[in-house]
C-alpha cells in the first residue's frame, strides 16, 4: 500500500476539515456519549444492590467535544466509591465491587474501531 501526498491534495484535505469541523467534533461528542451510555448500561446489573439508590444516581454528561463524563454516585459518590473499591464486601441482593470498571474493560475491545465508524460516516 502507498500514498502519495502533494501541495494540493493537501490543500483540498484542509479545505475538507475545515468545512467538516462542526460536524467532526459533534460526531466524536455523539460517538463518546454513545459508547459511556453503552457502558453505563453493562454495568447497571453490576451494580450493588441495597435500596436501589446508588443504581439510579448513574449518569453520562458530556463534558466537551473529546471528553464525557460518566459514572455513579452525585451526592452519594463517597458511597459509589466505597463499594466500588472493596472487593470484599457481600452483596447479598446484587451487585459486585468494580462494577464500572468491569463495563468499561468489557468496551475497551474495538473502541477505537467504534468511534471512529461514527465520525467516518461523516
Amino acid at each position: 500500500m502507498s500514498l502519495t501526498i502533494t501541495a494540493s491534495s493537501l490543500g483540498q484535505f484542509r479545505s475538507a476539515l475545515i468545512a467538516k469541523g462542526g460536524q467532526i467534533e459533534g460526531a466524536c461528542q455523539r460517538a463518546l456519549y454513545l459508547e459511556a451510555e453503552s457502558i453505563m448500561t453493562d454495568s447497571r446489573p453490576l451494580v450493588p444492590w441495597e435500596t436501589g439508590v446508588l443504581r439510579a444516581s448513574g449518569f453520562v454528561h458530556p463534558a466537551s467535544a473529546n471528553a464525557v463524563e460518566f459514572g455513579y454516585g452525585g451526592a452519594a459518590s463517597a458511597y459509589a466509591l466505597v463499594q466500588h473499591e472493596h472487593e470484599e464486601f457481600n452483596h447479598p441482593r446484587g451487585g459486585q465491587a468494580k462494577y464500572l470498571l468491569t463495563a468499561i474493560q468489557q468496551h475497551a475491545t474495538n473502541l477505537d474501531s467504534r468511534l471512529a465508524a461514527h465520525v467516518g460516516r461523516i
